[in-house]
């Protein structure tokens, strides 16, 4: 298990840092030394042993922001383990639609 995460996020209105502070608190409880930060205050993963990545959708689309962390950061990234969360009210159901529409939110950043 990976010693120290990187919990980094972009947000709009705030709901995704409350998101990203509560993943940081569940990991912390057990034992994971997390830092939790805006993608705009990353300035490298130096250190850190994997990265959890979250951005709410807007018109179908992760934030900017979190996109051009993705590329500035991609080298690093493909050495590390990485996931995703996005923040959105759209598409919850279980169905394939809704999934398939979840993965085409990631789609873009997962290629990178």
């Amino acid at each position: 298990m990976p010693e120290k995460i990187l919990i980094a996020y972009a947000t709009k209105y705030g709901s995704t840092a409350g998101i990203a502070t509560t993943l940081g608190e569940a990991l912390g409880a057990r034992g994971l030394q997390v830092d939790v930060r805006p993608v705009r205050e990353v300035r490298t993963l130096e250190g850190y042993d994997a990265v959890i990545l979250g951005s709410p959708v807007y018109m179908g689309n992760w934030l900017s922001e979190a996109v051009t962390f993705v590329r500035t950061h991609q080298a690093e990234l493909s050495r590390l383990p990485v996931a995703l969360f996005t923040v959105h009210m759209l598409n919850q159901g279980e169905d394939e639609t809704s999934r398939a529409a979840r993965q085409g939110y990631t789609a873009p950043v997962r290629t990178l």
